[in-house]
């Protein structure tokens, strides 16, 4: 009878005879003992392995049933009309409504870092700032970090990743002006020191990188209220331009500026504007900055403007402008020192708002804007536009009613399409975050 175990002893009889007290030649009764002791140790790690696949096995049968999940959800989107999306991650709930001025980002380590204004503390404004690590996005935002602080009233809020990965936020002191920070991350950021950008009277615009050059974008003071720029080398740590350099209609300088928003190609940058000037007439323009050394050339102004427009660079000499009109989203073709052409985006009408553009390295645009159905339910659709210029269907991103706030598109490489948009489904306006998926 030979070993049910292994071959090893199949030259013995079995029972071993040592443990009967007759020891075979060349076998001691310590050295059996061993072997039998080694046997059932091969038995028992033959167990701990046959679990620990068992336990791989369940894992694995998990994940195949929440990707069966996920492809079921997909396809009743799909069916139902709208984009499937990874569920809605809430950015940082909490009390008062959380404002987007679209300062959204990713850093250099992978993560994708949202700013906003609230009035969580003391009624007052304050910058606050939050990360999703895109590699664990199930581990939702990290808490909230308090970007400005103290007693005076912070919003108007921008940023901009730096090349060495720093990070610069910028924003409105009221009173203060125009100030920013810098820190090599989030949590730094709290801490860093405010710099002045602009004068006590004007108030931030915005921040964008062109040709490695910081540019902030103010508006203007009382007794100017034309908007400016001041560009920062990040490498020197200092500002290029000793103060902010206007631009904007000198022949008709606005009474009051209004909304303010950039959009970079190499070295230039795109600016669209609009604002009221000194008879109550409402104008809107496009303009190119030469970030390199400070030149602006005209790209003409953009009709119908009802509300905040977008740009968007799409190269060198021209750039998109979106914006909502009376009868739906506008498309303005605007070019360097030429005419601008208008166009509407095919399937918007007057219920639609609020356009945000992103583009992808081919040349593809994916636009985002707020379309209401109800006076109670509004959603974030996307539409998108070949390199080609044809348009394609707009289509639906979420279920979720009153989504309300600015939509934000982040294009992440490797993942696609993230959107950061607001809503007040819960009684209070909140941010979210989702993402679009295009593969399974």
């Amino acid at each position: 009878m030979t070993s049910p175990y292994t071959p090893e002893f199949e030259h013995t009889d079995w029972p071993p005879a040592a443990l009967f007290g007759h020891v075979p030649e060349g076998n001691s009764p310590n050295q059996v003992l061993h072997r039998v002791e080694a046997e059932f140790g091969n038995v028992a790690d033959g167990f701990t392995e046959l679990a620990a696949a068992d336990g791989a096995l369940d894992t694995r049968l998990d994940a195949l049933d929440a990707r069966l999940a996920g492809i079921r959800e997909a396809i009743n989107a799909l069916l139902a009309g709208r984009l499937p999306t990874t569920p809605d991650l809430p950015v940082s709930p909490g009390v008062g409504e959380d404002n987007s001025n679209r300062a959204i980002l990713l850093d250099g380590a992978g993560g994708l870092v949202v700013f906003w204004t609230s009035r969580r503390v003391n009624n007052t404004f304050q910058v606050y700032g939050s990360r999703l690590d895109l590699a664990r996005p199930g581990d939702g935002f990290s808490p909230a970090v308090t970007i400005s602080g103290g007693s005076s009233g912070a919003s108007g809020e921008s940023a901009v990743l730096l090349p060495n990965g720093d990070l610069i936020v910028t924003y409105s002191r009221s009173p203060g002006g125009a100030v920013m920070k810098r820190a090599a991350t989030l949590a730094g950021l709290a801490a860093a020191s405010e710099t002045q950008v602009s004068a006590a009277a004007s108030g931030s615009a915005g921040v964008v990188l062109a040709g490695g050059q910081v540019v902030f974008l103010v508006t203007g003071t009382s007794t100017n209220k034309r908007w400016a720029f001041r560009r920062y080398d990040p490498a020197a740590r200092t500002f290029v331009d000793s103060t902010p350099l206007p631009f904007g209609p000198a022949t008709h300088p606005p009474r009051e500026p209004g909304p303010l928003h950039a959009s970079v190609f190499g070295r230039f940058v795109w600016l669209a504007y609009y604002g009221t000037d000194t008879e109550d007439q409402r104008f809107a323009d496009v303009e190119r900055l030469d970030a390199a050394n400070g030149s602006l050339v005209s790209g003409g102004g953009l009709p119908d403007l009802m509300s905040t427009q977008y740009v968007q660079a799409v190269s060198e000499t021209e750039a998109l402008v979106f914006y909502n009109a009376s009868n739906g989203i506008r498309m303005v073709s605007a070019k360097a020192n030429g005419s601008p052409s208008s166009t509407t985006v095919p399937g918007t009408d007057g219920w639609d708002y609020l356009p945000a553009a992103v583009r992808d390295t081919d040349g593809t645009i994916s636009l985002c804007y707020i379309r209401s159905f109800t006076p109670t339910d509004a959603a974030v659709m996307v539409t998108r536009r070949s390199p080609r210029g044809d348009w394609g269907p707009r289509h639906r991103v979420n279920l979720r009613a009153l989504s309300s706030g600015v939509p934000q598109p982040v294009l992440v490489p490797g993942q696609g399409l993230w959107l950061v948009y607001g809503s007040h489904r819960t009684g209070d306006v909140d941010l979210y975050a989702t993402r679009i998926i295009t593969e399974i």
